[in-house]
């Protein structure tokens, strides 16, 4: 291990002459501090997730010099793209942001502290058509969906759904009723749902079913 930043007297000695009376003069060592750079670890999350472990990173460590030499703690802020703070990163919308590490101090090393990055993407929210079961001749009933995968304690309110269309199909899943709704025959048929939208969530979407049955 290397010594401590600060200034040492050095004293030669151990030199000999038979032709020579020697005088030895001391000198001076000037150990400064040495660089040494911290980096926040970069991180990927879903939306709604808790703000990860952070983990710093060390380059520059003198010897068999750690994160144990150092003094203080590390302290992490989030920020958005506007520089501006994050409170809470479950609530934070999918992008980019900066996180920033302080905190640690030395003696002997000069710290540099770099940010590191969190990328929060969509959460994957699966969207499923409720069944429903109706009467020849019967009306289209009131369609609604189930979703899953949303984060914390969200409902189906967050989703966009001003354009949200659902089409019915024959049990093939491929060819799309076109006729009137009230001329289906008796029979099992496939409802797909398209269209609902959020900045938060990658969203698929899981068929269902319309059951519709004899009059008689």
């Amino acid at each position: 291990m290397g010594s401590d930043v600060g200034t040492y007297t050095v004293t030669p000695s151990g030199k000999t002459s038979q032709k020579y009376i020697l005088s030895y003069a001391t000198g001076t060592l000037t150990v400064s501090q040495a660089p040494l750079g911290v980096t926040v670890k970069s991180e990927e999350i879903e939306y709604g997730d808790a703000a990860p472990t952070w983990e710093p990173q060390f380059a520059g460590f003198v010897a068999e010099d750690d994160e144990s030499k150092l003094g203080g703690s590390p302290s992490y802020a989030v920020k958005d793209g506007g520089d501006q703070p994050v409170p809470n990163v479950a609530e934070a919308s999918p992008g980019e942001y900066t996180v920033e590490i302080s905190g640690y101090t030395s003696t002997n090393y000069a710290i540099t502290f770099t940010a590191g990055a969190l990328t929060i993407v969509k959460k994957a929210l699966a969207l499923t058509v409720n069944d429903e079961t109706i009467t020849e001749g019967g009306s289209e009933p009131s369609w609604s969906f189930t979703g899953d995968g949303f984060a914390g304690s969200e409902t189906a309110s967050v989703l966009d759904v001003t354009n949200a269309v659902y089409t019915v199909y024959e049990s093939d899943g491929e060819t799309e009723i076109t006729g009137a709704f009230t001329d289906l025959t008796e029979g099992t048929y496939v409802v797909k749902l398209s269209g609902v939208t959020s900045d938060n969530y990658d969203i698929s979407y899981v068929a269902g079913t319309l059951t519709v049955t004899g009059a008689g």
